[in-house]
């Protein structure tokens, strides 16, 4: 399954969980200035994709991602994320870096 096209560039809460989604397309969600909640979870999301400076809260728990430097890369408004159960092994150093307002992860 795919991204669902035409979602109104004035969103603020995307819930897409548990819908076969298998890729996001890098600037998938970049055309949604205003998007604050993002439910990513019990996908099978293996590529890292970017998120709009907009969102706060990210849950992408269950999916195949191995790397989120490229999520967090625009994180600067990211108050929660979640990425339990997903195949990472290893966060770099610099991932959270630009995540200034985080408080749980």
């Amino acid at each position: 399954m795919e991204l669902p096209k035409g979602i109104p560039n004035d969103t603020k809460v995307l819930n897409l969980a548990e819908n076969v989604l298998k890729e996001i397309p890098k600037n998938g969600f970049m055309d949604l200035p205003h998007l604050i909640l993002l439910n990513l979870t019990g996908n099978s999301i293996d590529k890292p994709f970017e998120i709009p400076e907009s969102v706060m809260m990210l849950h992408a728990r269950g999916n195949q991602l191995q790397d989120i430097d490229l999520v967090m890369k625009n994180g600067v408004q990211l108050k929660t994320v979640d990425f339990e159960g997903n195949r990472m092994t290893a966060i770099g150093r610099d991932t959270f870096a630009r995540c200034t307002q985080l408080t749980h992860v």
